[in-house]
């Protein structure tokens, strides 16, 4: 079951949704390649040394490099016990320069052996949150033995790269538009992008102290209020994390029955911790001409019924 949830996050997070310095000869062959990657999409990593990140007496993890295509961080897991044990990611979260990205890690270790496996950061996630260095990722493990869920093992918070907060003083808040901000909650419209599913691409940023669930609950299409407690468009997001979230936009606009859009605005109703949810009623979008209704085939056939 643990298997089919993970699964079924991943395949959610394709529409959702590390930082020492390379080491170069000179500063232009740094630009270079710091270019180069920029162009295949693909964000400079930096260098780090093979390290032991968690050990118990029945397992030892350790780091082998970061990967730049197919962008992750290479791991090498070690069974030290004599049961089969599966390492996952203790939550589906990895953290890339403090951005959550939804991801998942499942690597079956027989008794005594040895195995490499990568834990994967989401390209799609990388693109959308606009990184083009890596400067750390943060993530936490979780060891299960012989298919007991009762037998486990969880790590502390594991930071590889740069584990300082230099990289965070030029950390600003991308452009776009301001939704929201209060509450230790910063909420930015990034506006619309894609063009075989359009999406609304926002920025959340959580400085409340606890982890919250930012909840897009509602939308108003053209005046119009428009369920979306159907959908479970979540947005978890640790405190001290940022998150993209994007938002189809034209499953929107089928649910409103609308033929176009003219006006449209957000709600989110905000779970803080154990409190009471926050709800920011409508945010309103200003500018919505990069966003064109096209309605499917299907779509005109219901209306014509």
């Amino acid at each position: 079951m643990k298997k089919i949830i993970t699964a079924v996050i991943a395949a959610v997070t394709l529409l959702s949704c590390t930082g020492c310095s390379l080491k170069k000869d000179s500063s232009d062959t740094d630009n270079k390649q710091k270019t180069s990657a920029l162009k295949v999409g693909n964000p400079v990593v930096p260098e780090i040394e093979k390290e032991v990140i968690w050990e118990t007496d029945r397992i030892r993890v350790s780091t082998e490099f970061f990967k730049r295509a197919e962008t992750g961080l290479k791991i090498k897991i070690e069974n030290k016990s004599n049961t089969d044990l599966e390492l996952s990611l203790s939550d589906p979260y990895v953290h890339v320069n403090g951005f959550t990205m939804t991801d998942f890690l499942s690597a079956n270790v027989p008794a005594g052996e040895t195995l490499f496996e990568t834990i994967s950061f989401n390209n799609q996630c990388i693109r959308d949150a606009d990184i083009d260095e890596i400067h750390c990722a943060e993530f936490v493990l979780e060891a299960e033995y012989d298919g007991n869920f009762k037998d486990k093992e969880k790590s502390d918070t594991i930071i590889v790269g740069d584990k300082s907060d230099e990289w965070r003083k030029n950390d600003d808040a991308p452009d776009g538009q301001l939704l929201w901000d209060s509450d230790g909650i910063k909420i930015i419209s990034l506006g619309f992008s894609g063009e075989i599913i359009p999406v609304l691409s926002v920025y959340i940023e959580n400085n409340t102290g606890k982890e919250i669930d930012a909840h897009l609950t509602w939308a108003d299409v053209n005046g119009l209020d428009v369920n979306l407690l159907s959908k479970s468009l979540h947005g978890y997001i640790q405190n001290g994390k940022k998150r993209i979230c994007q938002y189809d936009m034209d499953e929107i606009m089928e649910e409103s029955g609308e033929d176009s859009l003219r006006v449209f605005g957000l709600n989110f109703d905000i779970d803080i911790g154990e409190d009471d949810p926050l709800r920011t009623r409508y945010l309103n979008i200003k500018d919505i001409s990069g966003y064109t209704y096209k309605p499917s085939e299907t779509t005109t056939e219901k209306e014509e019924d």
